[in-house]
């Protein structure tokens, strides 16, 4: 359970900050902050429903491991659910993170029972080497965040080809050799992998539709690049299924 804080002003660099009221505070001096969630507690999460005046549904999407992809709009702010593929050991794990944008800041929930913890580490690096772009505005951070998590996905799906070949060739070569469970559970990650693509392709349709108030046109350009990674591995999906 832990949690970092930013405050971002425009030509400076972000602000490390420590608490959620320091935070708020912040605000009121311009730019914005991101505050980032890693394995949560329920009573770490509770005072952003007063704080930052997010919804409690919200929240409690956030505690639930169990769900889909999925983008909810409320007046305030509006909540994305998008999924993170981990693909080690020929095991995959499909983790949640949750994304909550407003104008004045943006919070990411995630790794509540990640099997590569060290993942969200590295994100701090990914925005800092951005920051003329992630420091534009809570949309620009976010589509940092996201640009961050869609490019594990295609590590986690190339490395899952790569497997897929090789179970080819030993139908092909070593016929004595294959296993029809392997193909069994292979069949079972990719129904999986295109089940959270496909709920995820249409997130960035609402988003590339301006159906949040909170996603400027300026980012929208951004986001389409990640549409159209995501229809590129969507795609490789449907045609190894």
């Amino acid at each position: 359970m832990s949690s970092v804080i930013f405050h971002f002003k425009p030509k400076a660099k972000p602000t490390p900050l420590n608490t959620l009221d320091e935070a708020t505070e912040a605000m009121k001096t311009g730019g914005f902050v991101w505050l980032d969630f890693s394995q949560p507690t329920p009573e770490l999460l509770q005072p952003l429903i007063d704080k930052l005046g997010i919804h409690p549904l919200s929240i409690e999407d956030c505690l639930d491991d169990n769900q889909i992809p999925k983008m909810d709009i409320f007046p305030n702010n509006t909540f994305i659910l998008f999924n993170n593929f981990i693909y080690e050991k020929q095991e995959l794990a499909i983790e949640e993170i949750d994304l909550i944008i407003a104008p004045s800041y943006l919070v990411t929930v995630h790794s509540r029972n990640s099997k590569k913890t060290g993942f969200f580490d590295k994100l701090p690096e990914r925005i800092e080497r951005v920051i003329s772009v992630a420091g534009k505005g809570t949309d620009f951070l976010m589509h940092t965040v996201m640009d961050y998590v869609v490019d594990n996905k295609f590590i986690a799906i190339e490395t899952l080809q790569d497997e897929i070949d090789q179970m080819e060739e030993k139908v092909h070569e070593m016929s004595e050799k294959f296993k029809p469970m392997e193909l069994m559970r292979y069949r079972g990650y990719l129904l999986a992998l295109r089940k959270s693509l496909f709920h995820e392709r249409e997130i960035l349709v609402k988003i590339c539709r301006k159906d949040s108030p909170f996603i400027s046109e300026k980012s929208i350009f951004y986001f389409r690049d990640i549409y159209d990674h995501l229809t590129k591995s969507f795609e490789f999906i449907e045609i190894n299924r």
